[in-house]
């Protein structure tokens, strides 16, 4: 079993209601494994799928396109059993 955790931070300038904050993937055209960052409809959605399945988590508050400055902070603990 392993165990791990993680911190993601982003600063950004809600110009729009829509758009991509971050990304990254263990392979550009066939990705097994991701995470991402967006903005949707105002709300920060963050997605991740570490090969065993896709996991979403939403804000209930938004960051709508009013031109602010936000910072979000996302942490998690993950426990990983091998096959």
């Amino acid at each position: 079993m392993l165990f791990f955790s993680f911190v993601v931070g982003v600063t950004f300038r809600a110009l729009s209601d829509d758009g991509l904050l971050l990304y990254a993937t263990d392979n550009d055209t066939h990705p097994t494994q991701f995470f991402s960052v967006e903005l949707v409809e105002g709300r920060i959605l963050f997605q991740f799928n570490s090969g065993r399945g896709l996991v979403s988590v939403s804000t209930k508050q938004k960051y709508s396109g009013n031109g602010h400055w936000y910072t979000v902070c996302i942490m998690g603990h993950l426990k990983t059993i091998s096959p």
